[in-house]
């Protein structure tokens, strides 16, 4: 959805590149049309020179700002060498192209429907071979247009597989993350069982052996005992094992 603010900056490039066609169609027609390749020359190297040393502070400006120079430039070559006849009219497709990938569909239907009018006005040796190359503007123009749209969903879907890729790359870490703390939290939780145990087990031990040492048992009673002292000492040597594990 486009704001009050979009609306009036294609308005705005709109209306600056009606001014730039119309600007270098006056300029050829008139007695200043003579110094056509000095102004041509002038522009370039402007280009360059705003181009080095106003990079940065025209960074977010710079696609319009390279856009309006090859308009005027184009079209000031085109017009001073004979307009419909010239044998550069071709640069206006390449302008096509670029204006539709590089600002909007509007602005090169803009460049037409004026380039069109204007050429149209100056007509001259032969009006069937000029007419044909006008209507061969509004035949590049939808061309250009949907290259210039296809061009502009393939960065959306770019952008939008790089979001994707930034959001799933931040959930498997999140993931890792809370795994490792789990993991952590289990490996704690088992040494502190383990070491109950242990305890527990040496503690029983401690006590059957007590009685072990005892004068008043019976044989079958120390018998029994001798095997449950064998099965507690299965017991902590595993516990032991498993402890070790765990801080290992």
């Amino acid at each position: 959805m486009q704001t009050p603010d979009s609306n009036y900056k294609s308005l705005f490039r709109n209306f600056l590149l009606f001014i730039i066609v119309a600007f270098a169609f006056v300029w050829t027609k008139t007695e200043l049309g003579a110094y056509t390749p000095l102004l041509v020359a002038a522009t370039v190297i402007l280009y360059f020179l705003v181009h080095l040393g106003l990079k940065k502070k025209l960074e977010t400006h710079q696609t319009q700002l390279d856009v309006y120079f090859a308009c005027f430039v184009v079209f000031l070559i085109v017009f001073y060498t004979g307009g419909l006849a010239s044998p550069v009219f071709f640069l206006i497709y390449f302008l096509l192209f670029g204006t539709s990938l590089l600002l909007s569909t509007t602005s090169t239907n803009l460049i037409v429907i004026v380039a069109s009018i204007l050429f149209f006005t100056s007509l001259s040796g032969n009006p069937i071979r000029e007419l044909l190359s006008i209507a061969s503007l509004f035949f590049i123009a939808p061309i250009a247009n949907i290259t210039g749209r296809q061009y502009f969903k393939n960065q959306q879907d770019e952008q939008r597989i790089k979001y994707l890729q930034e959001v799933a790359n931040q959930m498997e870490n999140d993931l890792n993350t809370v795994k490792n703390k789990n993991e952590s939290k289990s490996k704690v939780i088992k040494g502190l069982t383990n070491m109950l145990v242990a305890e527990q087990v040496a503690a029983i031990w401690k006590q059957l052996y007590a009685i072990l040492e005892e004068e008043d048992i019976s044989p079958k009673e120390s018998m029994h005992l001798e095997e449950v002292s064998k099965a507690l000492r299965k017991i902590k040597i595993g516990a032991d094992k498993i402890q070790e594990n765990n801080q290992g």
